[in-house]
């Protein structure tokens, strides 16, 4: 017996009888019918500074089981293995821009690769070096320009202070 095309989990059986004697049957069978596999998307924290760890990356929207997780870096064509079948994954420490992905597989149907996630590793933050007003300057003066240089990365604010008291933002 060949089945039709199955949609969902189905025993057979097959009844046999020998000329007007009882009937009697076979053992069953279950053909178990699986989900197709749907690989999901993976989402967590898309940059980092170096020496850091990838953070929480989350596989969703899935349906199967986790394989493995797979890394790789630049140019992204050879993946490395991970021994991990939760849907989060948090990554050792990380020096250089990374991909991220997971191989998930329902049942016996085909596996599947998940989205990838791209976790950018940061130049470290560089301070700079200020330059303009650092003679004396009478009272109620302005300090003309400050200018900074040589910084990496974006300035998030200015701050002052008074002698050797508290920094605190500028406004």
């Amino acid at each position: 017996y060949t089945s039709g095309n199955l949609t969902q989990t189905t025993q057979f059986r097959a009844v046999v009888q020998k000329g007007n004697c009882t009937t009697d049957y076979s053992d069953a069978t279950t053909v178990t019918v699986s989900q197709t596999t749907v690989a999901g998307t993976i989402t967590g924290v898309t940059s980092v500074c170096p020496g850091n760890t990838s953070g929480l990356l989350t596989l969703a929207g899935y349906t199967g089981n986790v394989i493995k997780w797979q890394s790789a870096v630049a140019p992204f064509t050879s993946w490395t293995d991970i021994a991990n079948t939760s849907d989060t994954y948090t990554s050792d420490l990380i020096s250089v821009t990374s991909e991220f992905r997971a191989l998930v597989q329902s049942g016996s149907c085909t596996s599947a690769t998940s989205s990838t996630l791209t976790v950018t590793v940061n130049q470290a933050s560089v301070g700079g070096s200020l330059s303009g007003r650092s003679t004396p300057i009478a009272l109620g003066q302005s300090t003309g320009t400050i200018t900074l240089s040589g910084q990496t990365g974006v300035i998030v604010k200015w701050q002052k202070r008074l002698g050797s008291g508290s920094w605190a933002n500028v406004a």
